[in-house]
């Protein structure tokens, strides 16, 4: 399977594996690498938009959004 994706200096061991990978999902390269690309930039949005809800949060100060929301519950009032 051959690609046809363009990135100087990706290296021929790198695009080994990601024609291995690609091959073994039965996907194309670039259909592979644009997959991955979108996780990352959702993964990267969902971290920044958790950020910035920590921030502004009343309960940012206690620190429960910068640990995950679920320890509110842990919080005696």
């Amino acid at each position: 399977m051959g690609s046809s994706l363009n990135l100087p200096g990706i290296g021929e061991d790198r695009l080994a594996a990601l024609e291995a990978e690609a091959s073994a999902q039965g996907v194309s390269v670039e259909a592979l690498v644009l997959t991955w690309i979108d996780q990352g930039l959702s993964r990267s949005r969902a971290e920044r938009d958790r950020a910035d809800r920590a921030q502004t949060s009343p309960d940012a100060k206690d620190g429960l959004y910068s640990h995950g929301t679920s320890l509110g519950r842990f919080v005696k009032d």
